[in-house]
């Protein structure tokens, strides 16, 4: 999911780059999310898997998730959007990662 919804504006950043170059930089900038920084874009795959008829197996969060897919609000607070594409890099940059430039 953090692939699929970063991809466009990433290549739009880097024009000229392959796409290849590309999934490698975005699953390079996965590996070093923060658990706290994946859970958006898990919870967000979790819901798309389920809408889909897809076998989702358990996880940590099985009855909040349970509670929302039925509907229900779930007794902690939804879970917030995913951080844009350009905070995520500007954080890496910060921090001394190498993604490509602009």
């Amino acid at each position: 999911m953090f692939c699929h919804l970063n991809r466009r504006p990433y290549l739009s950043a880097h024009p000229g780059l392959a796409s290849t170059a590309a999934t490698r930089e975005l699953a390079q900038l996965w590996q070093s999310l923060s658990p706290d920084e994946r859970r958006p874009y898990c919870a967000r795959a979790r819901r798309f898997s389920l809408q889909q008829g897809r076998v989702v197996r358990p996880d940590r969060d099985q009855d909040r998730d349970w509670d929302r897919d039925r509907g229900g609000e779930s007794n902690r607070d939804r879970d917030p959007p995913p951080a844009p594409l350009h905070l995520l890099l500007a954080a890496r940059a910060r921090a001394g990662g190498a993604l490509l430039a602009p």
